[in-house]
């Protein structure tokens, strides 16, 4: 390592003073910190000298050779090794993408609309951030399923394009609830042990069940309203947001109410029936549990409904619309689900009613092509939260419909009813038929 003087110095080799100069270019080959000082190599006049040097009067060449700034990097490079060798463990262990699909948990996606050409915003994100693990890879079967809270709402009910469900724990904590909580003063009100709810999230969230026996009726309350709460939409969605704040306005509110919680998508209006019909058992019990309609819309409606982008000097006023609604609806839960089973978890949506007026705008504004982006389908039905429904699916011209399929190729309908087609081999989907395409 190279070096030089920066004071004048006499170095004595074999009981010989040799006077240095200040400049003087030396060799360091051994350094001693305890000591703070280097053992160097010099040419002078009568030949190569070496001998001890103070750490005071050496200049390293290049700082990042000292020994000083080696040892920092040592103690660096050692000091997370711990947390990093169990990030790159835990990075390895995730399951591939197709081993996820063929075991269900993810689902195929259809492709995107073909007027939507454009990235999404998630993706751009996901490669920008992407990287990737040196840690040998484990087999993917191997990794747990985990996380559920925080996840949205069709990630945790879809089973499948046409299928979906109320998941477990949610229908245990509302049982439970209606069993042990309803004559409970304060319920949803009081919060539980934060220790027992973060427990029986992090067990549902690791595919686990809890021991449901082990917590009282308030922390299983306060999971519900966790559950709800990290959902990155709410469960009354933010984009209805202003049009479930004008249907409180002027006459006829349980008309207007009924149209709107007829546009919720299909999963958010079953479960929403499912937990207002608890809060109204909870409310017809106010005498005892000081839970009025009034009161639980103050719980849940910040919960239940917010803003996209909030303004912060209308924060409270949000907050009001949420529980006006909530209220309202507790109130007038009869008339706006007239059809709710609480017994039924899964669902089908093939088996959910076509509305031909609807399927009647799309055929004629899209002339049996994919919907475009901005474009109107008409006026939305009004249909009975207790019936659930889907929108019909868009009339699509089929002229090889009599023709098989070539090799690989699967036809599927996506969560609207929309014909799209999954290659096996190739591992795509496409919304073209494939018949049509090989045949053009």
């Amino acid at each position: 390592m190279d070096a030089k003087l920066t004071k004048n110095y006499k170095i004595k080799s074999a009981n010989v003073e040799y006077p240095l100069k200040k400049g003087q270019p030396i060799s360091i080959t051994k350094t001693d910190e305890e000591r703070s000082i280097y053992f160097a190599e010099t040419l002078t006049k009568e030949g190569i000298v070496s001998g001890w040097f103070p750490f005071d009067i050496v200049s390293i060449e290049n700082p990042s050779d000292s020994p000083q700034v080696k040892s920092r990097k040592v103690r660096a490079s050692t000091k997370y090794k711990a947390e990093k060798d169990y990030l790159n463990t835990k990075i390895a262990a995730r399951p591939a993408k197709e081993a996820l699909v063929e075991r269900g948990i993810l689902k195929e996606q259809p492709p995107a609309s073909p007027a939507v050409g454009r990235p999404t915003i998630s993706k751009m994100l996901s490669k920008s951030f992407a990287f990737s693990s040196t840690a040998p890879k484990k087999e993917a079967e191997s990794a747990p399923v985990k996380k559920v809270f925080g996840l949205s709402l069709g990630q945790v009910m879809y089973t499948s394009y046409t299928e979906y469900k109320i998941p477990s724990f949610i229908v245990k904590s509302l049982s439970l609830i209606e069993e042990k909580g309803l004559k409970e003063q304060g319920i949803f009100r009081v919060s539980g042990s934060t220790l027992d709810t973060n427990e029986m999230k992090d067990k549902i969230d690791k595919g686990e069940e809890p021991e449901w026996a082990k917590y009282d009726v308030q922390s299983v309350s306060s999971l519900l309203k966790l559950f709800f709460r990290t959902l990155p939409d709410p469960l009354l969605t933010s984009d209805l947001y202003d049009v479930f704040a004008k249907s409180l306005e002027g006459s006829d509110k349980l008309g207007k109410m009924r149209e709107v919680i007829g546009q919720l998508p299909e999963i958010n209006r079953v479960l929403l029936g499912r937990l207002l019909s608890l809060l109204r058992k909870v409310s017809a019990h106010a005498d005892v549990n000081l839970m009025s309609p009034s009161n639980l819309g103050i719980v849940f409606g910040p919960t239940l409904l917010w803003q996209k982008n909030p303004d912060v000097s209308g924060d409270m006023r949000a907050n009001l619309v949420g529980q006006d609604v909530v209220t309202f609806m507790i109130e007038n839960f009869s008339s706006l689900f007239p059809n709710n089973d609480d017994k039924k978890t899964n669902f089908s949506t093939s088996e959910h009613k076509r509305t031909p007026s609807v399927n009647a705008n799309l055929t004629n504004n899209n002339n049996g092509s994919q919907p475009q982006r901005g474009q109107s389908l008409g006026s939305i039905p009004v249909v009975e939260p207790g019936v659930p429904a889907l929108s019909p699916p868009v009339a699509r011209a089929n002229p090889a419909s009599s023709t098989p399929l070539p090799a690989g190729w699967e036809e599927k309908l996506d969560p609207k009813g929309r014909t799209y087609y999954v290659d096996r081999i190739n591992r795509k989907t496409q919304w073209e038929d494939p018949r049509v395409t090989k045949n053009a």
